[in-house]
């Protein structure tokens, strides 16, 4: 006598919602080839307050939102 067995998958116990995490910060020179500019423009855009340094480093989403919106103002000036 031969019996056959059923095979069932097992049922996917659902994962727990990720917590906030904390925005992820890099350094100047990460931040610099994110961006794709150089490491001294990063100073200048630290020092002109366009980015702002957090701690140990750089809000990558915060900086890279302020360096968007900065872009139409440097365009602006240009174009004069």
């Amino acid at each position: 006598m031969t019996l056959m067995t059923e095979t069932v998958a097992p049922i996917a116990k659902p994962s727990p919602r990720p917590g906030p995490r904390k925005p992820a910060t890099v350094s100047a020179s990460a931040l610099a080839q994110h961006l794709n500019c150089s490491r001294t423009y990063i100073g200048k855009l630290e020092a002109e307050s366009v980015i702002q340094r957090q701690g140990d480093g750089f809000p990558l989403d915060q900086s890279r939102v302020a360096y968007l919106r900065y872009l139409p103002r440097v365009a602006a000036i240009a174009a004069q």
